[in-house]
């Protein structure tokens, strides 16, 4: 024989043991579904959350007043809030900037509960006031 019929030989050959392993393979048992995993209750997360917002900003005289509040929007008391008052001429600009504690250590914020700050100026050029909170602490929870 021929070289290039030994190669067909052997593709043949080939060929039909490829064929009986895929007709004689055992079929593959159906998938089960899996199991639903049970829940596992997780302790709760601490999340520290706080917003201020400013509700009036008024002139008497040569003193502008701005009042607003603080909320805890997280899960944990906060021992202290910070928030910076922004004074603002009529375009916009920032002309002073303050800094009030909302909450101090001696009276701790629960969590979904406001209180109210005030802070005041004489800046001739305010004619608006906005807030943000600058900073706060909160407290570790205790086993």
């Amino acid at each position: 024989m021929s070289q290039s019929y030994h190669g067909w030989i052997v593709v043949a050959v080939v060929t039909v043991l490829g064929l009986l392993y895929a007709w004689f393979r055992s079929p593959e048992p159906p998938s089960t579904p899996p199991q639903q995993l049970e829940k596992i209750a997780s302790e709760p997360t601490t999340r520290t959350s706080v917003a201020a917002s400013m509700e009036r900003c008024t002139r008497q005289g040569d003193t502008v007043e701005m009042s607003g509040s603080v909320r805890n929007t997280g899960t944990t008391r906060v021992s202290r809030v910070v928030v910076e008052t922004l004074w603002k001429d009529e375009f916009g600009l920032v002309v002073e900037r303050g800094s009030v504690f909302a909450v101090g250590e001696d009276a701790p914020l629960a969590p979904g509960r406001s209180r109210a700050f005030t802070d005041t100026t004489r800046h001739r050029r305010v004619t608006r006031c906005n807030v943000e909170v600058a900073d706060y602490w909160a407290d570790e929870p205790r086993s």
